[in-house]
């Protein structure tokens, strides 16, 4: 009886193991893009740090500064998403392609991997620079 649906289901299964891939690959881009975002600007968090600006707010502003940027690589992906997903339309079997759940949780799930990847190094610049200055 499951015979005739082996085919199909390893192929489901196929895509959903790209999926889930292509799902990590973006999140290890993204967070290498803001890490590295984050760490060139060591020298003006230490600046920051040295005319007075508390530690947090300091992070505070170069969190910030991921989160808009991610929210505009997210907008820009919501918007092109259904013109991708079009494509794969003939893929899918029994599933919307406009599934707005999906859609929001990867946002938010790369928009918290930004903000993430920019805190790590950002903390660190921050607490290195204040310890400097001590």
């Amino acid at each position: 009886m499951a015979e005739p649906f082996a085919r199909p289901r390893e192929i489901a299964w196929l895509i959903g193991a790209f999926a889930a891939l292509a799902l990590i690959l973006s999140a290890i881009g993204v967070y290498g893009v803001m890490a590295y975002l984050a760490t060139a600007r060591a020298r003006e968090i230490g600046i920051r740090v040295a005319l007075g600006a508390a530690r947090g707010d300091v992070v505070r502003l170069i969190v910030g500064h991921a989160v808009r940027l991610a929210a505009e690589g997210v907008a820009i992906g919501v918007v092109c998403a259904p013109l991708a997903l079009r494509l794969a339309r003939g893929l899918l079997f029994g599933v919307s392609p406009f599934d707005p759940a999906t859609l929001a949780g990867i946002a938010m799930l790369l928009t918290l991997v930004a903000a993430l990847a920019a805190a790590v190094p950002a903390n660190r610049a921050a607490r290195d620079a204040s310890a400097s200055f001590r």
